[in-house]
């Protein structure tokens, strides 16, 4: 089965700051990331995108509202 070449991808849940490269490298189309958790990875994936010249992505923020230790 092949896809359509116009479809966004979203990237739903935790990645390490060392592979934010290698996922926008893999997913052309990333549209959206789901759940950044931390702040080096928010910076890594500013700093890619820029980059590789794409889109800014639309970004959900993960934030602990119950003080719990995650």
């Amino acid at each position: 089965m092949q896809l359509p070449e116009d479809i966004e991808w979203h990237f739903v849940g935790h990645l390490q700051s060392n592979k934010v490269k290698a996922l926008l490298t893999a997913v052309q189309n990333l549209a959206m990331f789901e759940g950044v958790d931390n702040e080096k990875v928010t910076n890594n994936l500013d700093r890619a995108i820029s980059n590789f010249g794409r889109c800014p992505l639309k970004v959900l923020v993960q934030v602990n509202t119950s003080g719990e230790v995650s």
